[in-house]
């Protein structure tokens, strides 16, 4: 069965007010937040990112977790890659027309 990413958090910490908490209880408080947003079960298998340009803020956090996809997820993951399948067969016979066409075999 496939995985499915589910992004609980994706923030760009600055630093100011508007993008984190003052206090460490407060950032502390932030993670128990997105934690809670996971489902139980994904919990203990979830991961985080840090992510930081140069020596200033912004610093980015991500928190992901996977989960089996569903069924309609599957099925419309499958259905996409029916119509992009048809989608790359028609660019190369198109592709293949242009190139008889060029040599003049048609």
């Amino acid at each position: 069965m496939n995985k499915v990413r589910v992004s609980v958090a994706d923030k760009e910490l600055t630093g100011h007010r508007d993008t984190m908490p003052e206090t460490f209880r407060g950032v502390v408080e932030m993670f128990q937040g997105w934690l809670e947003a996971i489902p139980a079960e994904h919990r203990d298998s979830a991961q985080y990112f840090f992510a930081a340009d140069g020596d200033d803020p912004p610093v980015s956090v991500s928190v992901i977790y996977m989960r089996p996809e569903t069924d309609g997820e599957r099925l419309e993951r499958e259905q996409t890659a029916k119509i992009d399948a048809a989608n790359s067969r028609l660019r190369d016979l198109r592709t293949l027309a242009e190139v008889k066409q060029r040599l003049g075999l048609e």
